[in-house]
């Protein structure tokens, strides 16, 4: 899985662990939760999953969705939740990344 169709499923993981109360709509979800619901309670609560590279890749993940402007945290990290972009985007994120896809090829076309 490349790291768009990555950052997609952590997205719609995460817009659907949100939408589990109007506490974790309003400040978020931990990554716990989050990463129970991505790669299942057995890997999540393993010994050394903290660090490794499955929690790497999906701390990666939420922190390229942020920088796009799909997820926001508070500031110590603990809790993240997708933006309204985020929301509206996760159905279909296709315009979401031909507009990514177009300011990285006008950038490489000045270089």
């Amino acid at each position: 899985m490349d790291f768009v169709d990555w950052s997609e499923l952590v997205l719609k993981t995460l817009v659907q662990a949100t939408q589990v109360s109007a506490t974790m709509r309003m400040i978020g979800t931990d990554l716990t939760p989050l990463s129970s619901a991505i790669f299942g309670e057995d890997v999540s609560s393993a010994p050394g999953f903290w660090g490794s590279d499955r929690h790497l890749a999906m701390f990666d993940a939420l922190e390229g969705l942020q920088a796009v402007g799909l997820v926001e945290n508070d500031d110590q990290l603990l809790y993240w939740k997708p933006t309204k972009r985020g929301r509206d985007f996760v159905e279909d994120l296709t315009p979401l990344w031909q507009d990514t896809c177009s300011i990285s090829s006008s950038a490489s076309l000045i270089d």
